[in-house]
């Protein structure tokens, strides 16, 4: 609008507050042009970090899988050790069962000893947790814990049973670490008569 224009109209007020009206008009616009100007560059650094972000989470579960192949490793690791001194135990308990079962009565503090070591050892596994298991003559043979070592007598078409044991086997964590080693055999016919 003209100078002119406003004086005809007789209000310079009117001038007045038109040209504040546009000055402010020019102002929010550029204040609208800072703000979107603002948003772009969030919208930008956002887009930054999230890729930031992503990239962190991929490091962090590549990082994740590396201690799960480690924690694994080194669990394995633990366990084929305590498995084999596990079982070099049972070789030495083994020793040490045949060797006090055919001490004679006058080995005195000599025989003691040896029960002694035995028994602790024993101990020793059992608080590790190792449970010895063993068979009774005439219990039904389970291949899952039992070993034959050899095959008695006995005609029946039945299931096969304990004769003896040989040697007694161990179990750690639900599993079989050595089976017990035991003579089979089948009842005979007057045996299976008889139950």
């Amino acid at each position: 609008m003209s100078v002119e224009a406003s004086t005809v109209l007789g209000s310079e007020e009117v001038v007045a507050a038109l040209r504040q009206q546009a000055a402010l008009r020019a102002e929010f616009a550029a204040a609208t042009e800072r703000l979107a100007e603002a948003l772009r560059e969030a919208g930008r650094l956002c887009g930054e970090a999230e890729a930031k972000l992503v990239s962190a989470g991929g490091r962090l579960e590549g990082t994740s899988q590396e201690l799960r192949v480690l924690r694994d490793a080194l669990a394995s690791e633990v366990a084929l050790r305590d498995s084999l001194v596990v079982r070099g135990c049972l070789g030495v308990l083994d020793d040490l069962r045949r060797a006090s079962a055919t001490l004679p009565a006058e080995a005195g503090d000599w025989g003691a000893g040896v029960r002694l070591v035995y028994d602790n050892l024993e101990a020793l596994l059992a608080a590790a947790g190792v449970e010895t298991l063993r068979a009774a003559p005439g219990d039904l043979f389970n291949p899952s814990i039992h070993r034959a070592v050899s095959s008695e007598g006995g005609s029946s078409t039945g299931p096969p049973v304990i004769g003896a044991e040989v040697q007694p086997g161990y179990r750690a964590g639900g599993k079989i670490i050595r089976p017990v080693e035991v003579r089979v055999g089948r009842p005979s016919a007057t045996d299976a008569g008889r139950e």
